[in-house]
Protein backbone atom coordinates (compact mmCIF):
# COMPACT_ATOMS: atom_id res chain seq x y z
CA UNK A 1 0.00 0.00 0.00
CA UNK A 2 1.01 3.60 -0.68
CA UNK A 3 0.61 6.45 1.80
CA UNK A 4 -2.35 7.82 -0.13
CA UNK A 5 -5.79 8.78 1.16
CA UNK A 6 -8.79 7.97 -1.03
CA UNK A 7 -12.10 9.57 -0.12
CA UNK A 8 -15.46 10.18 -1.74
CA UNK A 9 -16.24 13.64 -3.08
CA UNK A 10 -19.53 13.40 -1.23
CA UNK A 11 -23.19 13.88 -1.99
CA UNK A 12 -22.71 17.25 -3.68
CA UNK A 13 -20.96 15.56 -6.61
CA UNK A 14 -21.87 11.88 -6.35
CA UNK A 15 -25.33 10.37 -6.63
CA UNK A 16 -26.87 6.89 -6.63
CA UNK A 17 -26.08 6.81 -10.36
CA UNK A 18 -22.66 6.36 -12.03
CA UNK A 19 -20.19 9.27 -12.05
CA UNK A 20 -16.82 8.98 -13.79
CA UNK A 21 -14.15 10.64 -15.92
CA UNK A 22 -13.64 13.87 -13.92
CA UNK A 23 -11.57 16.54 -15.66
CA UNK A 24 -10.23 19.74 -14.03
CA UNK A 25 -8.98 23.07 -15.32
CA UNK A 26 -5.50 24.36 -14.42
CA UNK A 27 -6.84 26.44 -11.51
CA UNK A 28 -8.57 23.37 -10.06
CA UNK A 29 -11.82 25.27 -9.52
CA UNK A 30 -13.81 23.81 -12.43
CA UNK A 31 -14.70 20.14 -12.82
CA UNK A 32 -16.47 18.47 -15.71
CA UNK A 33 -17.52 14.82 -15.47
CA UNK A 34 -19.82 12.19 -16.94
CA UNK A 35 -22.89 10.75 -15.24
CA UNK A 36 -25.91 8.62 -16.12
CA UNK A 37 -28.77 10.37 -14.32
CA UNK A 38 -32.53 10.63 -14.83
CA UNK A 39 -32.19 14.26 -15.98
CA UNK A 40 -30.15 13.14 -18.99
CA UNK A 41 -31.12 15.01 -22.14
CA UNK A 42 -33.96 13.04 -23.67
CA UNK A 43 -34.64 11.32 -20.33
CA UNK A 44 -34.35 7.81 -21.74
CA UNK A 45 -32.27 4.71 -21.01
CA UNK A 46 -29.75 2.92 -23.19
CA UNK A 47 -31.12 -0.47 -24.27
CA UNK A 48 -27.53 -1.80 -24.25
CA UNK A 49 -26.93 -1.59 -20.48
CA UNK A 50 -30.23 -0.31 -19.04
CA UNK A 51 -28.63 2.89 -17.73
CA UNK A 52 -29.71 6.42 -18.48
CA UNK A 53 -27.74 7.82 -21.42
CA UNK A 54 -24.46 9.52 -20.52
CA UNK A 55 -24.47 13.29 -20.13
CA UNK A 56 -21.75 15.77 -19.21
CA UNK A 57 -22.03 17.79 -15.98
CA UNK A 58 -20.10 20.76 -14.63
CA UNK A 59 -19.34 21.88 -11.08
CA UNK A 60 -17.51 24.96 -9.78
CA UNK A 61 -15.58 25.26 -6.54
CA UNK A 62 -16.24 28.25 -4.30
CA UNK A 63 -14.54 28.73 -0.91
CA UNK A 64 -13.04 25.22 -1.23
CA UNK A 65 -16.52 23.68 -1.66
CA UNK A 66 -17.71 22.00 -4.85
CA UNK A 67 -21.15 23.26 -5.84
CA UNK A 68 -24.03 21.11 -7.06
CA UNK A 69 -23.29 19.98 -10.63
CA UNK A 70 -25.32 21.25 -13.55
CA UNK A 71 -26.07 19.46 -16.79
CA UNK A 72 -24.17 21.40 -19.49
CA UNK A 73 -27.15 20.91 -21.82
CA UNK A 74 -27.25 21.53 -25.55
CA UNK A 75 -25.41 21.58 -27.86
CA UNK A 76 -22.86 19.33 -26.08
CA UNK A 77 -25.32 16.88 -24.57
CA UNK A 78 -27.63 15.03 -26.95
CA UNK A 79 -30.23 12.28 -26.68
CA UNK A 80 -27.41 9.71 -26.97
CA UNK A 81 -24.24 9.03 -24.98
CA UNK A 82 -21.96 12.04 -24.40
CA UNK A 83 -18.88 11.50 -22.19
CA UNK A 84 -16.21 14.09 -21.40
CA UNK A 85 -12.59 12.98 -21.95
CA UNK A 86 -10.42 16.14 -21.76
CA UNK A 87 -10.38 19.88 -21.17
CA UNK A 88 -7.93 22.63 -22.07
CA UNK A 89 -6.00 24.12 -19.10
CA UNK A 90 -8.04 27.35 -19.26
CA UNK A 91 -11.33 25.42 -19.26
CA UNK A 92 -12.44 27.02 -22.52
CA UNK A 93 -12.27 23.89 -24.68
CA UNK A 94 -13.94 20.58 -23.86
CA UNK A 95 -13.27 17.31 -25.63
CA UNK A 96 -15.75 14.46 -25.42
CA UNK A 97 -16.70 11.07 -26.80
CA UNK A 98 -19.82 10.28 -28.76
CA UNK A 99 -21.03 6.98 -30.14
CA UNK A 100 -22.66 7.62 -33.49
CA UNK A 101 -23.54 5.50 -36.47
CA UNK A 102 -22.01 2.37 -34.97
CA UNK A 103 -18.69 4.11 -34.22
CA UNK A 104 -17.11 6.04 -31.34
CA UNK A 105 -15.35 9.33 -32.11
CA UNK A 106 -13.84 12.31 -30.31
CA UNK A 107 -15.41 15.79 -30.48
CA UNK A 108 -14.59 19.32 -29.32
CA UNK A 109 -16.63 22.33 -28.23
CA UNK A 110 -15.33 25.83 -27.41
CA UNK A 111 -16.78 28.19 -24.81
CA UNK A 112 -17.89 31.53 -26.26
CA UNK A 113 -19.67 34.64 -25.01
CA UNK A 114 -22.90 32.87 -25.93
CA UNK A 115 -22.05 29.61 -24.17
CA UNK A 116 -20.75 26.32 -25.56
CA UNK A 117 -20.42 26.32 -29.33
CA UNK A 118 -21.74 23.61 -31.64
CA UNK A 119 -19.42 20.60 -31.26
CA UNK A 120 -17.35 19.37 -34.14
CA UNK A 121 -15.66 16.05 -34.78
CA UNK A 122 -11.90 16.01 -34.21
CA UNK A 123 -10.24 15.65 -37.62
CA UNK A 124 -8.45 12.71 -39.08
CA UNK A 125 -5.91 11.36 -38.30
CA UNK A 126 -7.08 11.54 -34.65
CA UNK A 127 -10.46 10.04 -35.50
CA UNK A 128 -10.72 7.08 -37.84
CA UNK A 129 -13.35 4.59 -38.92
CA UNK A 130 -12.35 2.60 -35.84
CA UNK A 131 -12.91 3.29 -32.11
CA UNK A 132 -11.35 6.26 -30.29
CA UNK A 133 -12.71 6.25 -26.73
CA UNK A 134 -10.42 8.66 -24.84
CA UNK A 135 -7.80 11.41 -25.13
CA UNK A 136 -5.70 13.91 -23.18
CA UNK A 137 -4.36 17.30 -24.26
CA UNK A 138 -0.86 18.46 -23.26
CA UNK A 139 -0.61 21.81 -21.42
CA UNK A 140 0.64 23.60 -24.56
CA UNK A 141 -2.29 22.11 -26.53
CA UNK A 142 0.12 21.09 -29.30
CA UNK A 143 0.26 17.39 -28.38
CA UNK A 144 -2.64 14.99 -27.95
CA UNK A 145 -2.58 11.48 -26.54
CA UNK A 146 -5.50 9.23 -27.46
CA UNK A 147 -6.60 5.61 -27.43
CA UNK A 148 -7.66 3.71 -30.55
CA UNK A 149 -8.19 0.16 -31.73
CA UNK A 150 -7.15 1.00 -35.31
CA UNK A 151 -5.09 -1.60 -37.18
CA UNK A 152 -1.33 -1.65 -36.77
CA UNK A 153 -1.28 -1.57 -32.98
CA UNK A 154 0.11 -4.11 -30.55
CA UNK A 155 -3.35 -5.43 -29.63
CA UNK A 156 -6.76 -4.24 -28.43
CA UNK A 157 -6.78 -0.48 -27.82
CA UNK A 158 -3.39 1.24 -27.89
CA UNK A 159 -2.26 4.73 -26.90
CA UNK A 160 -1.12 7.08 -29.64
CA UNK A 161 0.53 10.51 -29.65
CA UNK A 162 -0.05 13.17 -32.30
CA UNK A 163 1.52 16.63 -32.65
CA UNK A 164 0.12 19.80 -34.19
CA UNK A 165 2.05 21.13 -37.16
CA UNK A 166 2.96 24.84 -37.62
CA UNK A 167 0.12 25.16 -40.16
CA UNK A 168 -2.42 24.06 -37.54
CA UNK A 169 -3.01 20.59 -38.97
CA UNK A 170 -2.20 17.38 -37.14
CA UNK A 171 0.74 15.14 -38.05
CA UNK A 172 0.39 11.39 -38.42
CA UNK A 173 -0.21 9.74 -35.03
CA UNK A 174 2.59 7.69 -33.51
CA UNK A 175 1.85 4.49 -31.61
CA UNK A 176 3.68 4.79 -28.29
CA UNK A 177 4.69 1.14 -28.64
CA UNK A 178 6.37 -0.89 -25.96
CA UNK A 179 6.74 -0.69 -23.02
CA UNK A 180 3.50 1.33 -22.75
CA UNK A 181 1.27 -0.61 -25.13
CA UNK A 182 0.80 -4.35 -24.85
CA UNK A 183 -1.12 -7.12 -26.58
CA UNK A 184 -4.01 -6.23 -24.26
CA UNK A 185 -5.97 -2.95 -23.86
CA UNK A 186 -4.50 0.42 -22.94
CA UNK A 187 -6.93 3.30 -22.43
CA UNK A 188 -7.63 6.66 -20.70
CA UNK A 189 -4.27 8.44 -21.15
CA UNK A 190 -3.70 11.52 -18.99
CA UNK A 191 -0.67 13.77 -19.50
CA UNK A 192 0.24 15.69 -16.35
CA UNK A 193 0.86 19.44 -16.21
CA UNK A 194 4.63 18.90 -16.54
CA UNK A 195 4.03 17.56 -20.07
CA UNK A 196 6.22 14.51 -19.49
CA UNK A 197 4.41 12.31 -16.94
CA UNK A 198 1.77 10.08 -18.49
CA UNK A 199 -0.83 8.05 -16.61
CA UNK A 200 -2.92 5.42 -18.36
CA UNK A 201 -4.98 2.32 -17.65
CA UNK A 202 -4.28 -1.19 -18.88
CA UNK A 203 -5.61 -4.69 -18.39
CA UNK A 204 -2.21 -6.02 -19.39
CA UNK A 205 1.15 -5.53 -17.65
CA UNK A 206 1.15 -6.47 -13.94
CA UNK A 207 -2.38 -5.64 -12.86
CA UNK A 208 -4.17 -6.45 -9.62
CA UNK A 209 -7.27 -7.29 -11.65
CA UNK A 210 -9.08 -5.81 -14.63
CA UNK A 211 -7.81 -2.35 -15.57
CA UNK A 212 -5.13 -0.79 -13.35
CA UNK A 213 -3.58 2.67 -13.51
CA UNK A 214 0.07 2.97 -14.54
CA UNK A 215 2.58 5.82 -14.59
CA UNK A 216 5.38 6.43 -17.10
CA UNK A 217 7.71 9.37 -17.67
CA UNK A 218 9.38 10.71 -20.78
CA UNK A 219 13.11 10.59 -20.10
CA UNK A 220 15.81 12.93 -21.47
CA UNK A 221 16.48 10.66 -24.43
CA UNK A 222 12.80 10.88 -25.45
CA UNK A 223 12.11 7.31 -24.31
CA UNK A 224 9.21 6.44 -22.04
CA UNK A 225 10.18 4.70 -18.80
CA UNK A 226 8.82 1.27 -17.95
CA UNK A 227 5.24 1.76 -16.69
CA UNK A 228 4.86 1.50 -12.93
CA UNK A 229 1.66 0.27 -11.31
CA UNK A 230 0.57 3.11 -8.97
CA UNK A 231 -0.46 0.50 -6.42
CA UNK A 232 -3.09 0.13 -3.74
CA UNK A 233 -5.28 1.90 -2.58
CA UNK A 234 -5.69 3.62 -5.98
CA UNK A 235 -5.67 0.31 -7.83
CA UNK A 236 -7.88 -2.56 -6.73
CA UNK A 237 -8.97 -5.97 -8.02
CA UNK A 238 -11.75 -4.13 -9.90
CA UNK A 239 -11.42 -1.87 -12.96
CA UNK A 240 -9.57 1.38 -12.22
CA UNK A 241 -9.60 3.87 -15.07
CA UNK A 242 -9.90 7.62 -15.91
CA UNK A 243 -7.16 8.79 -13.54
CA UNK A 244 -6.53 12.55 -13.37
CA UNK A 245 -3.92 14.46 -11.33
CA UNK A 246 -4.13 18.10 -10.23
CA UNK A 247 -1.48 20.49 -11.66
CA UNK A 248 0.52 20.42 -8.41
CA UNK A 249 0.59 16.62 -8.51
CA UNK A 250 -0.82 16.25 -4.98
CA UNK A 251 -4.48 15.42 -5.66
Amino acid sequence: PSEIEVFSMGDAINSQFPEYGPIFNADNNLMIFTSCRPDTKGGSKDSYDGRYFEDIYISKKENDVWLKPENVGSPINTNGNDAVVAMSPDGQKVYFYKFENGNGDLFRSDFTSEGWAEPYRMPEPINSKYWEPSMSVAPDEKTVYFASNRPGGLGGTDIYMVKKLPNGEWAEPMNLGEPINSKYDEDSPFIQADGSTLYFSSNGHNTMGGFDIFKTKLENNEIWSNPKNVGYPINTVKDDIYYVVSPDGKT
